[in-house]
């Protein structure tokens, strides 16, 4: 099966759909099928055709600004044209909205079936990314106007996107009303295939004080990690006043937060307002090695979204390292600590929540090898060879009247 792989993102760049496509490509290509990747080129400095992991990948340029959506629409439908002409695909697999419209609107992708993974409503995470900028009092009013419109120009992209699309793929429950909502029921509901976890690559450390000792980490605290974009949603702020009701009543945590995002120098501020410098490491962006040394490195890892965690691949990873999760009821992260143990689960999303769920998740860990089993439960249940059978049962499903 020849099949094209179209996201906005990709490598290098890795986030939550940049792994999925990753994984998915990769194992596709092993069990013999011709797997390309049609993305945007971000920067100037990266090339525009080469192979990632044995992937070939096709980038074209992508607009700056107000220009940002009919270039990538032109240069999607100009791009994936060329493409058409050495390749003739026997599917479409799209995995964001944006990147999707060029093919889409190309004459040649008519016949071909298509698939739309979901991974979130695109203009209710624009519009909380967007929210509470600061701005001059006069501006206000015409932001909101601005923001406003912008959501609704996207939400109707993305439901154009879906309903041309032949299938729809979820990775939670919580995706799926999303998802169905914005498709309406009269069109075939979506289908429910989680993302999954390298079980080899995350996997316990043998020695977590050498490992710490390598990664210049306390070897005497206990150990909370967050690995996030620095942005709004990821609730790290309150994560940040957790951690300081923890520091008040015991001197024996630490919290390292990886990632970058636009919230860094407000959180620096706020763990020095709250007196925790070197009490708090932020690493910046981890590279994709030395990831999973983190994940072996610490006792605990913390999840505080407050909006829209569409499938938190990062739960996943933590939970095959052994390493076991607090999370706030948000999305996702609901129905997998739910699945596995709830006394993981916090009951909101506030700093007290947060801060009253990690002193109890301490306890218990005290008490019972919830590592074993965190690491057991990611194999079963996430692996990604079992994902990928099922999303090549679906890609069959759909290419079969083709072929017949």
């Amino acid at each position: 099966m020849r099949i094209l792989q179209v996201s906005d993102f990709f490598l290098p760049s890795l986030g939550g759909v940049e792994r999925v496509l990753l994984e998915l490509g990769r194992r596709l290509r092993k069990r013999g099928h011709v797997v390309h990747v049609l993305t945007f080129r971000w920067q100037p400095h990266w090339p525009y055709r080469e192979v990632v992991e044995e992937l070939p990948v096709t980038r074209y340029p992508i607009g700056r600004s107000v220009f940002i959506y009919p270039t990538a629409i032109a240069g999607g439908r100009r791009a994936f044209r060329q493409l058409w002409g050495q390749a003739d695909y026997d599917l479409l697999h799209f995995h964001l909205t944006l990147s999707a419209l060029g093919p889409l609107l190309a004459k040649e992708s008519n016949p071909v079936p298509k698939l739309f993974t979901f991974y979130g409503p695109w203009a209710e995470e624009m519009a909380v990314e967007l929210r509470g900028k600061p701005l001059p009092c006069g501006l206000r009013q015409l932001y909101r106007g601005y923001v406003w419109g912008l959501c609704q120009m996207l939400r109707m992209m993305q439901r154009w996107v879906l309903q041309c699309c032949d299938a729809t793929v979820v990775l939670s429950q919580y995706s799926r009303q999303q998802a169905t909502a914005l498709l309406g029921q009269e069109n075939p509901e979506p289908q429910l295939i989680p993302g999954g976890v390298d079980i080899e690559r995350f996997r316990p450390a043998e020695d977590k004080r050498t490992v710490r000792q390598r990664l210049g980490l306390p070897v005497d605290r206990f150990l909370l990690l967050t690995v996030r974009r620095l942005v709004p949603r990821m609730g790290l702020e309150n994560l940040v006043r957790a951690f300081a009701v923890l520091r008040r009543q015991d001197d024996a945590w630490h919290l390292i937060i990886g990632g970058q995002g636009r919230l860094m120098e407000a959180l620096r501020a706020q763990v020095q307002e709250f007196g925790l410098e070197g009490q708090v490491t932020f690493t910046g962006f981890i590279p994709e090695d030395d990831l999973p040394a983190y994940y072996q490195a610490a006792d605990l890892f913390v999840v505080p979204t407050v909006a829209l965690e569409g499938f938190g691949l990062i739960t996943l990873e933590a939970l095959a390292s052994g390493l076991p999760v607090v999370g706030t009821p948000v999305g996702s992260t609901k129905e997998i600590l739910a699945r596995f143990d709830a006394r993981f689960l916090a009951w909101g999303t506030q700093a007290s929540d947060l801060a009253e769920k990690i002193v109890e998740a301490r306890h218990i860990l005290q008490q019972e090898d919830i590592g074993s089993r965190a690491r057991s439960f990611a194999v079963t249940y996430y692996n990604w060879d079992s994902i990928v059978d099922r999303y090549e049962d679906l890609y069959q499903q759909l290419c079969a009247p083709r072929q017949g």
